[in-house]
């Protein structure tokens, strides 16, 4: 996914399933255990920042359905 991102495709990291089963910690983690997104940021930033031939320009969306209800 990391690859495919600085490549210059779009991508989504999508968590389903029942309440409570650990989606958000998952995703979000904590300070001391980063979860799947901050942990793709920074692989990201890393890699990008390592190559000075490209200009990279990234863009992220974060939204949340909970109850029916959409939370951004």
């Amino acid at each position: 996914m990391i690859r495919s991102a600085l490549d210059g495709n779009n991508v989504c990291i999508l968590a389903y399933g029942q309440t409570g089963t650990g989606k958000t910690f998952t995703m979000e983690g904590t300070s001391k255990q980063p979860g799947i997104v901050p942990q793709a940021l920074e692989k990201l930033f890393s890699l990008a920042s390592r190559d000075n031939s490209i200009l990279y320009s990234f863009s992220m969306s974060m939204l949340e359905v909970y109850m029916g209800s959409l939370r951004g």
